[in-house]
């Protein structure tokens, strides 16, 4: 797991208190990964209008990657994934695309 780290480290650059998502567009899984690892973290999933699809909290939370499957099961479309730490949220728009 360290040299995971050290790679991600060294070819993923990640703003500060920030985190990347990807693929993107996807079929149904991203990737996020954070530049720290949040202590605590609730997943949601929005559509373009404000609705909320998915929502998930995850209590002490330890890692730096998190995938999330959910959208696989949602139609072709524009949709917000929204992660909400304890130092912020971070919001990024995803493209879900069919097979």
């Amino acid at each position: 797991m360290a040299a995971l780290y050290l790679l991600q480290d060294k070819y993923l650059f990640i703003p500060d208190n920030e985190s990347v998502a990807n693929p993107n567009p996807t079929t149904g899984a991203v990737d996020i990964t954070f530049n720290e690892p949040p202590l605590s973290l609730t997943v949601e999933i929005l559509s373009v209008t404000g609705q909320i699809k998915y929502r998930r909290e995850y209590n002490e939370y330890a890692g730096r990657t998190i995938r999330i499957t959910e959208l696989g099961n949602l139609e072709q479309g524009i949709y917000f994934i929204r992660l909400i730490k304890e130092n912020g949220i971070d919001v990024h728009k995803i493209i879900k695309v069919d097979n």
